[in-house]
């Protein structure tokens, strides 16, 4: 009986304890629990500011340097000085476009195989192969239109004759402003029925063209944008034979450069 006693009160005694000291536990757990929830927190926080940091700002910057930037507009008197050497375009050029304070040194089918023994009459100059024109009168500005009758050739070797002439051009004329042209689209109707006189092979030469007046320290100008009928060919209704433009059409072009024009 007396060991039950004992028993029984070893086990109230227990109890007691138990129900004192269970609301410390919690308050301790709890306690754990907060500091390490609040660790945590702090832990993610820094990372997140760590990731902030570590990322740097990113400000993108575009210089806009557009190829019309150094082109002014000008009226006719500029060209008093200026030289046009090409083909039967600039030969449409020098009848029709307004221009004739300029001297003009082109024929029809000119190519760069055969323009060193060209002799062409120029005005107020008189008849004389192109060295000796150069040579015999100085000039301002310089324009170069040719390749179209070139395309059946190699296109690096006839770049490459393009070349030779632009350094004559610049050794016999330092002073002048060399403007390289880029050449005419045709129609789509001549440029899908011709093997060679294809506006795909047109605007290949022309790439080069741009490239080498960059090598060669001229000005690239392009009237294509002018003529084309929004799809890289000449529009049919400035054309009847699919190659050249209307008479009317090269007053056009030449008003088009006097919005092309450097000035030094």
């Amino acid at each position: 009986m007396k060991k039950q006693l004992k028993t029984n009160l070893f086990i109230i005694l227990f109890i007691a304890s138990f129900l004192v000291a269970f609301p410390f536990v919690i308050k301790a757990v709890g306690q754990k629990d907060t500091a390490e929830l609040s660790v945590s927190s702090q832990v993610t926080a820094t990372q997140s500011q760590s990731e902030t940091v570590s990322q740097p700002k990113t400000t993108e910057t575009t210089a806009v340097i557009t190829e019309s930037s150094v082109y002014t507009t000008v009226d006719p008197s500029y060209f008093d000085d200026a030289l046009f050497i090409g083909d039967s375009r600039t030969v449409g050029l020098s009848e029709y476009s307004g221009l004739t304070n300029a001297d003009y040194f082109a024929s029809v089918g000119m190519s760069l195989y055969k323009i060193e023994k060209e002799t062409v009459s120029v005005r107020s100059v008189g008849k004389m192969k192109l060295p000796d024109l150069l040579e015999a009168k100085k000039y301002g500005k310089i324009y170069v239109m040719l390749g179209i009758n070139d395309l059946g050739y190699d296109l690096q070797k006839t770049i490459g004759r393009y070349q030779t002439l632009l350094q004559e051009i610049k050794t016999l004329q330092p002073d002048a402003i060399l403007y390289v042209c880029a050449n005419l689209h045709v129609t789509k109707m001549r440029s899908e029925s011709d093997d060679v006189f294809t506006n795909a092979n047109i605007d290949k030469f022309n790439d080069a063209l741009k490239t080498l007046a960059q090598q060669q320290n001229a000005y690239y100008i392009d009237i294509n944008p002018v003529f084309d009928d929004g799809n890289g060919n000449l529009k049919d209704a400035y054309t009847s034979d699919n190659t050249h433009v209307l008479g009317r059409y090269y007053k056009e072009w030449g008003n088009w450069l006097c919005t092309q024009a450097v000035v030094k």
